[in-house]
């Protein structure tokens, strides 16, 4: 019975077998209703090579994108210079370990706080100026002779790279730097 064969047909097709195909024996109605059933399940299987593929591409992409934060994020760990990331009020978003460790602080005593917080009142403002140009031109600057305030009050010479940071639509959200201690070098 060739309606019993289209619903069969039908079955499979609907629990994911898209390679199902009828045999069109006449012109009819029931031959058009299989010709038709045919190009249905041609399209569906198309639909279906494309989708796997773009999921698959999708999985490798995440794969590499892991693989590649893993990688940032050991550079950040392992690095002896201070990196960080403000937003334009200089509060602190993002800092690694060795941020931390010039300061003399833990990380959970940087959050929340200003990187201006850690500064006299004529660093800050040498710091602000800095961060104005960059804010204005774009360009990143470097400068060699900053003083910051450790936690235990010691002061500390640094030299520091800043530019703008950016988020995920391109639009600036502050300012992310390498912060070195050069103290030593100049003592």
């Amino acid at each position: 019975n060739p309606l019993k064969f289209l619903m069969r047909s039908l079955s499979i097709g609907a629990s994911g077998n898209f390679a199902i195909r009828m045999p069109v024996k006449s012109t009819d109605e029931i031959g058009q209703l299989a010709d038709y059933f045919n190009h249905f399940m041609q399209a569906l299987e198309k639909y279906s090579s494309r989708l796997k593929a773009e999921i698959s591409q999708h999985d490798k992409t995440e794969q590499a994108l892991r693989i590649s934060e893993g990688k940032y994020r050991t550079i950040l760990e392992r690095m002896e210079e201070g990196y960080f990331e403000v937003n334009f009020s200089g509060q602190f978003i993002f800092f690694n370990f060795s941020m931390g460790k010039i300061l003399g602080v833990s990380g959970k005593n940087i959050s929340g706080k200003k990187i201006n917080d850690f500064m006299d009142r004529q660093n800050s403002e040498k710091l602000n100026q800095l961060f104005e140009r960059v804010k204005k031109t774009g360009i990143a600057v470097k400068i060699s002779d900053l003083e910051l305030i450790k936690d235990d009050g010691s002061s500390c010479s640094v030299e520091t790279s800043v530019s703008l940071l950016y988020d995920s639509s391109k639009s600036a959200i502050g300012f992310s730097g390498v912060l070195r201690d050069v103290t030593e070098r100049r003592t």
